[in-house]
C-alpha cells in the first residue's frame, strides 16, 4: 500500500473514532453524510 493510502486509512479511522466519541455510536451512511455536511 502506498503512503497516501496509509494516510487516508489513518484519517478515516480517526474520523470514525471522533464521530463515535461525539455521537456515542458508529455512523450510519446517512448520519455520516449529515455530519460531514455540518462540518463544512
Amino acid at each position: 500500500m502506498s503512503d497516501v493510502a496509509d494516510t487516508r486509512i489513518e484519517e478515516s479511522v480517526a474520523a470514525l473514532r471522533e464521530f463515535a466519541a461525539e455521537y456515542g455510536s458508529l455512523p450510519t451512511a446517512e448520519g455520516w453524510t449529515e455530519a460531514a455536511m455540518a462540518a463544512v
